[in-house]
Formats: structure tokens, sequence, C-alpha cells
């Protein structure tokens, strides 16, 4: 007797969906281009912006789209996720 796995079906995407996932990357962007302008110069990490693609430069991009993307959520929704 040979199991079979349960298929799934996922629904399209809706247009909110879209839009939300859209607005999430442009807050992201931002928020990697914020994180480099402020947080760059505080631990002295050479940002993507001037050239310098290193790990560090990536990390401080990194944490600046996570600390906005919260912080956008937190206002949108009230909570954090």
């Amino acid at each position: 007797m040979r199991i079979m796995p349960k298929t799934v079906t996922v629904p399209p995407a809706t247009v909110t969906e879209t839009v939300s996932a859209a607005a999430g990357a442009v807050v992201g962007v931002v928020g990697a281009f914020l994180g480099g302008w402020l947080i760059s110069p505080l631990v002295g990490v050479p940002t993507i912006n001037q050239n310098a693609l290193s790990a560090g430069a990536l990390l401080v991009s990194l944490v600046g789209a996570i600390i906005l993307l919260a912080i956008v959520n937190l206002v949108r929704r009230g909570k954090a996720r």
C-alpha cells in the first residue's frame, strides 16, 4: 500500500497582500539606508553607499532594516510580531 502525501492548495495573493509586501520591501530598503547613515559612524564601519561591501556593512544595513520594519509594524498593528 502506497501512502500519498496530502495536497495543499495555496490561494493566490490578494491585492492587499501584494501591496503590503511591496511596502515592506520599500521600508526595508529605507531602513537599510538609515542604518548605514546612523549606525555606521557609531560602530566605525564604512557603509555600502561608500562602495565598501563588507560583512560589517551588510550587518549594519540588516540591523537598520530590521529596526525600521519593527517600528513600522508597531505603529501599524500596535504590537510586535
